[in-house]
């Protein structure tokens, strides 16, 4: 008994999507990876939990120190919904290293009245960065993933917008520090992603060729 022409063209696409997956698997194995370059925030660290309540203690702290209402405002130039306690991936808070950040609420005082210098002393008084330990939450079994991937053959390297010392700091607490080859972070001189330069620094450091 023949199926209806819908019946036979939903097996046809099932049909051409596990040929599809079989074909992505099979090139996969055929590239033979040397490395795996990693994000931090996001992809090896809930970033939303860590920095949702960094900037809500932040804005805490701005409004109680200069009385002006500039939560909503910078909720929304950090990029940070507090609704939804999500933050978006393209935005400011997202993308920009610490020092970036701390240039942007001082141009926003700037904007809310205050003078260059005040600003500055401002942010100053209020300034604290995230516990890169106790805030820090794994999105997976680390070491156990990483140990995997070393077993294996595979280099492991981290780029990230994040600063090298509380990075640092949150790999040896994890138990990671010792897997990771390669570490470039937004403090370190180079363009930040998604300019090339931090993959290839790390595949300089770890002499892998970028193909």
């Amino acid at each position: 008994m023949y199926g209806s022409g819908a019946d036979r063209g939903q097996l046809s696409g099932e049909r051409e999507m596990v040929s599809s997956t079989q074909r992505l698997s099979m090139e996969l194995a055929a590239l033979a990876p040397a490395l795996i370059i990693f994000d931090k925030g996001g992809t090896l660290i809930d970033f939303h939990g860590m920095w949702s309540e960094w900037v809500t203690e932040l804005a805490r702290r701005l409004e109680g120190v200069t009385g002006f209402p500039v939560t909503g405002r910078l909720f929304r130039v950090m990029g940070f919904d507090p609704d939804s306690g999500r933050i978006a991936p393209n935005r400011r808070l997202a993308t920009t290293p610490m020092k970036g950040l701390r240039t942007l609420m001082v141009d926003l005082l700037c904007e809310a009245g205050m003078s260059r210098q005040a600003s500055e002393g401002t942010v100053e008084t209020v300034w604290y960065a995230p516990d890169p330990v106790g805030q820090a939450r794994p999105l997976a079994d680390l070491a156990g993933l990483f140990r995997g991937l070393r077993d294996n053959g595979l280099k492991i390297a981290v780029t990230t917008v994040d600063d090298r010392a509380p990075t640092e700091a949150t790999f040896a607490a994890l138990g990671i520090a010792s897997f990771v080859e390669a570490l470039v972070c937004g403090d370190d001189g180079l363009p930040i992603k998604p300019a090339p330069d931090m993959v290839w620094a790390v595949c300089q450091a770890t002499g892998v060729a970028p193909a």
